[in-house]
């Protein structure tokens, strides 16, 4: 039987992989993306594997981490090394 993660367990990890103090926007976002790797679709799974749900909590999360990254980097929201506007 597979463990889920909570949103206890999001933070904690956020905490380990960040300096500072963790920040979350909204904590319904947190939730749902703990409650992510759970879906069902018609009776069946849709992250039948572990890496699956792994998967799904990381696309969950990434956008946030990635918009944070490039605006920390490059002072707006592109992507590094594409054109200035």
């Amino acid at each position: 039987m597979i463990r889920h993660l909570t949103t206890a367990h999001l933070r904690r990890l956020a905490g380990l992989a960040v300096t500072g103090t963790v920040l979350v926007r909204d904590e319904n976002l947190l939730e749902s993306a703990a409650q992510r790797p759970r879906t069902l679709l018609f009776g069946v799974e849709r992250h039948p594997t572990v890496l699956e749900k792994a998967a799904a909590i990381f696309h969950s999360v990434a956008p946030d981490l990635w918009g944070r990254v490039t605006r920390s980097s490059t002072g707006t929201n592109a992507p590094p090394g594409s054109p200035p506007p």
